[in-house]
């Protein structure tokens, strides 16, 4: 964590993830880290305009809303069942983990590395 926030304080956010207007930055872009996974960034972002046109994109709607419903706001992503269930998952963890590390998002079955990887310097910066 100490490297991430080194490179934060020296070269600033990259802007590399073009966030909606008015969206939460960690949380688009951990939902998004997740559901980029396996499909284009076409999809991703149908599946992302859903959640934010249902207002369903905060972790606690994620892990409020039913898994059915869930499942269908995310159906453009691809692999919607599964992507569900590790965004839930993802949800719980920052609602009740003060301190999240690389560690706890890999204990997450559907995070991988490259998604941990991604959702970190953002949680921290």
């Amino acid at each position: 964590m100490e490297v991430y926030r080194l490179l934060l304080d020296k070269f600033g956010y990259q802007d590399w993830w073009p966030v909606h207007p008015g969206q939460d930055r960690v949380i688009e872009i951990s939902v998004g880290a997740v559901l980029t996974q396996n499909t284009s960034w076409k999809n991703v972002e149908k599946a992302l305009e859903n959640l934010i046109r249902n207002q369903a994109i905060s972790f606690q709607k994620i892990l409020e809303l039913p898994l059915e419903d869930l499942q269908n706001l995310i159906r453009p992503a691809g692999f919607f069942q599964r992507k569900a269930v590790v965004l839930k998952e993802l949800a719980e963890l920052f609602l009740t983990e003060e301190e999240i590390d690389r560690e706890k998002l890999l204990s997450i079955k559907g995070i991988g590395k490259e998604t941990a990887d991604s959702i970190l310097p953002v949680r921290f910066g």
